[in-house]
């Protein structure tokens, strides 16, 4: 299935909606509930944009669609962005040499440090971007987190182009040349009481060759078991369950995964339950 038929098929269930109600589903209201803006439900309906997972799912909840039915799509949405990663990247001002993260668990409020080695790949790249998304369940508020930059960079905007994402501009201390890197780090610290998802992912949205993941989990709350994700699409991880074989937290309750070379928009990272 193309992401034009996927289009078809949730516009097919729309009408279907309507000619049950009968009466015309009111698109403004319809965004509202699924927590987008009304231009982008169009966007969805038209086929130019591919929906995210969760906001799919809630979507076809809203219009009513059986079960069966939304596993069926789900799983052809997820298919088509298996076939967009596999497709060459485009040309970019810049890629990522290497991201570490290290996300502490045993801390009061959970926080992760992030060290990005960008590479340009323009003469005179002044600033890169970095965007986190925010899971968060139907209904709830925007996540509590703090943003601040340890060395190598400037945090100039934060930007929030749609519900639970995040985007930071930051600028560098100088113009960089083609092929030339440069590394800076950032401090993420969710709000005090907040939950937090159990799984540390990353969804690569340009090159990066390399990705390195460190969790130290609070010695008196180790999970039962930590799994790796490793090239999976946004349904598999968050409805996973504990694997076959987990993987073993060490004697600091920490555990560690690499990842050389992940495709884009997939995730890659660790879980636990």
């Amino acid at each position: 299935m193309e992401r034009h038929e996927l289009a078809a098929e949730v516009k097919r269930h729309l009408l279907l909606r309507e000619r049950s109600d009968g009466e015309r589903v009111d698109r403004r209201q319809l965004a509202h509930r699924i927590g987008i803006k009304e231009k982008t439900l169009y966007a969805y309906l038209n086929g130019t944009t591919l929906p995210p997972a969760s906001r799919l799912d809630r979507l076809l909840y809203e219009l009513g669609v059986a079960e069966d039915e939304v596993v069926r799509l789900c799983s052809a949405r997820d298919e088509i962005q298996l076939n967009r990663a596999a497709a060459e990247p485009p040309e970019s001002p810049y890629h990522l040499a290497r991201l570490k993260t290290v996300l502490r668990l045993d801390t009061p409020t959970p926080e992760a440090y992030e060290l990005r080695r960008v590479v340009a790949g323009q003469h005179g790249l002044r600033e890169v971007r970095t965007a986190l998304d925010l899971p968060r369940e139907a209904g709830q508020a925007e996540l509590g987190l703090a943003v601040t930059v340890l060395f190598g960079a400037q945090l100039e905007v934060v930007e929030s182009p749609r519900p639970h994402r995040r985007e930071f501009v930051l600028r560098l201390p100088r113009p960089l040349r083609a092929g030339e890197s440069a590394e800076y780090c950032l401090h993420l610290r969710v709000a005090p009481g907040e939950p937090m998802r159990q799984h540390y992912i990353f969804t690569p949205e340009r090159r990066c060759d390399q990705f390195a993941l460190r969790i130290r989990f609070h010695p008196g709350q180790l999970p039962s078991w930590v799994r790796q994700v490793s090239g999976e699409p946004v349904r598999a991880f968050d409805a996973a369950q504990a694997p076959a074989e987990s993987i073993a937290v060490d004697a600091v309750g920490e555990v560690c995964a690499d990842f050389p070379k992940p495709a884009l928009h997939l995730g890659y990272g660790l879980q636990w339950g």
